[in-house]
């Protein structure tokens, strides 16, 4: 079955072309020759290893697709979709371990955002943008925040009623006590602010749950744990897996908003 499936998936890569010009409607030879500009010798070569594996069918003088012939299309361009996405993210994957728990799905439609040159703390304006409207923000904080940036989620916590729920990994939580102590102090005053610490994290995270939409922002730092840029994606499913990621570092972590009270 193995070696079944592989020649498939070898034959729907290499004759895409024909199989994609198949989903658009049945079509004679010369009509296939002319559409993709191919020889004729391609084309009976295509629909003959196509037809081996019932993907597509002669019907009368023209050839047309099955219903197997179109969704092995379909999942052909998802992959060649979700390819396309990692791609996109990669120089900034390429700073995280290969079996961090990233989902290829949540990379889907995603806007990136690099850093240059690599700096110690996360874009004011990147942290500012992604509390506007939002009614409750999540995060996994592994790296350090700009004063500016904790200003931010300040004035969305205290003047516009933001929930804010971060979970520190090892040393931030002591910075900010250190360095970013008055905002913070403010924020747990409205009773909208609880601070958790935990462990190491492959990775920061950010999920905003706002009115009308939700958004989900993964930080990645390089080993010198310098801010090298973010991976922005805004729909449900990566939301429903930053919770998951979210809630397993939360479930492990010790409460620590009492240390951020007046």
């Amino acid at each position: 079955m193995k070696e079944d499936l592989d020649e498939v998936v070898e034959t729907v890569f290499r004759r895409a072309p024909v199989l994609a010009r198949l989903v658009d409607g049945a079509a004679d030879k010369p009509t296939l020759v002319a559409d993709l500009d191919v020889s004729r010798s391609t084309v009976d070569r295509a629909v003959r290893e196509l037809s081996v594996h019932g993907l597509v069918e002669r019907r009368g003088g023209r050839v047309g697709v099955t219903l197997a012939g179109r969704l092995a299309h379909e999942a052909f361009e998802t992959y060649r979709s979700r390819t396309g996405d990692v791609l996109v993210a990669r120089s900034l994957l390429s700073h995280l371990e290969p079996d961090s728990e990233v989902d290829e799905r949540v990379l889907e439609g995603a806007t990136v955002l690099k850093m240059n040159p690599a700096g110690p703390g996360e874009p004011t304006d990147q942290t500012a943008e992604f509390t506007e409207d939002v009614g409750r923000l999540r995060a996994l904080v592994q790296g350090i925040t700009n004063s500016d940036g904790v200003e931010a989620v300040r004035d969305a916590v205290v003047e516009e009623g933001m929930v804010y729920e971060p979970v520190y990994g090892p040393g931030i939580a002591e910075f900010v006590r250190d360095h970013q102590l008055e905002p913070v102090r403010e924020m747990a005053a409205t009773g909208r602010f609880r601070a958790f610490e935990t462990g190491p994290m492959p990775f920061g995270l950010y999920l905003a749950d706002g009115d009308d939409d939700v958004s989900v922002s993964i930080v990645v730092h390089d080993d010198d744990n310098y801010y090298r840029g973010s991976i922005l994606v805004r729909h449900r499913d990566a939301f429903e897996w930053a919770a998951g990621v979210y809630e397993r570092y939360r479930r492990d972590a010790d409460e620590i908003t009492d240390r951020f009270r007046p």
